[in-house]
């Protein structure tokens, strides 16, 4: 009983940090503070590059040192190993197989999106589309394609190690992957955000090196934000662009399938509960932290 106790009383703090998190920067900042500057400073926002770069303050200026003081007394256990030093040849790999998960994932979430459309009668909006077509190139490769994947990358993997580690590899991967997708408040980036998410928290977990995992984040953005638009463009770009892309999908799933059986997570080095991620989800923090998120996932369906 005590075990299970303060393995709550640790995750539901970590879900609560997460919680107040998109509370102050979605809630908070989005809905209030925006709005009133918007109104005594409305030159400021028809520009692209202040609305983007006032949502990284937002984000990790404002919205960051929140969650970090809710979460700051949450003992940090690292276990006690010898850091994996991939070859570069396990990078590739890493590389291939986050472009299949990519791939299959943003699948899924097409035939969703069609079969929600179909019930609203109309598209559903993807505000990432949209930060794309009404950005510069330069904006969207500096915030999208570098800043985000930096900032992310060391509070989703580095800092929910830290904070999870103590209670395994299974637990900080899953933990780590939910909160990254749901932040993300965008339906149609929930399931791949998740499945990437839980890809580099698998690599920071092994190597413990926060590197790979910047520059794996940093490669699947610069796809999706800068090498795609370019493949519409040009018939001639779209077919190289193509054929390099389902190659590497078709390397990856093969990677993914022969890596499945290799596959070991480390276990907890305290004491954990039965069926702990039933356990986490089912925290105080954690209902809040889903219910702040879906409900702006609505919202953002709505329109």
């Amino acid at each position: 009983m005590e075990t299970q106790l303060s393995f709550k009383k640790n995750i539901g703090r970590l879900m609560a940090g997460m919680a107040v998190y998109i509370f102050v920067t979605q809630y908070i900042c989005g809905l209030v503070l925006l709005p009133i500057l918007q109104v005594s400073f409305p030159s400021l926002f028809q520009t692209q590059w202040f609305l983007l770069s006032s949502s990284m303050i937002i984000n990790y200026i404002i919205g960051f040192p929140c969650f970090w003081l809710i979460i700051r007394k949450i003992p940090t256990v690292k276990p006690d190993i010898t850091p994996m030093k991939p070859k570069f040849v396990q990078v590739l790999k890493w590389i291939s197989i986050s472009f299949t998960l990519l791939f299959a994932f943003n699948l899924l979430t097409i035939v969703l999106t069609q079969i929600i459309s179909v019930f609203k009668l109309n598209d559903v909006v993807n505000p990432l589309e949209q930060m794309v077509a009404s950005n510069s190139r330069f904006t969207v490769i500096l915030f999208g394609a570098i800043i985000a994947p930096i900032l992310e990358e060391l509070v989703f993997r580095k800092v929910f190690y830290d904070k999870t580690a103590q209670y395994g590899e299974r637990v900080y991967i899953i933990i780590s992957a939910f909160c990254f997708a749901m932040f993300h408040v965008n339906f149609l980036q929930i399931f791949y955000a998740f499945s990437l998410g839980a890809m580099f928290a698998y690599v920071y977990a092994k190597t413990r090196n926060v590197l790979y995992i910047i520059i794996l984040h940093i490669i699947i953005n610069s796809w999706g934000l800068v090498v795609a638009p370019i493949m519409t463009s040009n018939i001639v770009f779209a077919i190289i662009g193509s054929l390099v892309f389902y190659a590497i999908v078709i390397t990856g799933f093969i990677c993914l399938l022969n890596g499945l059986k290799k596959v070991e997570y480390r276990p907890a080095i305290v004491e954990i509960p039965e069926k702990p991620i039933r356990i986490a989800l089912k925290t105080f923090g954690s209902i809040i932290y889903i219910l702040l998120c879906v409900i702006i996932i609505l919202l953002l369906l709505s329109i």
